[in-house]
């Protein structure tokens, strides 16, 4: 269940930082680069992040210490 919890906190927080930046989901997605169903594979599974596109979300998103600890945290595989 915690890992439910998780994707969806990791999903409102894209939301939300694109929103505050007044670009929409698929505005980020494309400035990243990358493509629809990866993009949104991450969205919805953000264990599957690699580092490098947790930088590159980074660079648009701006995360703030405490979005990138959360980040940190996450299991990846």
């Amino acid at each position: 269940m915690r890992k439910a919890i998780r994707q969806l906190d990791f999903k409102e927080m894209i939301r939300r930082k694109a929103h505050d930046l007044g670009m929409s989901l698929e505005q980020v997605r494309e400035k990243t680069g990358m493509s629809e169903s990866t993009f949104y594979r991450r969205v919805k599974h953000p264990s599957d992040l690699t580092l490098r596109e947790v930088y590159i979300l980074d660079l648009y998103l701006h995360f703030d210490d405490k979005e990138k600890l959360e980040l940190a945290n996450l299991k990846y595989r």
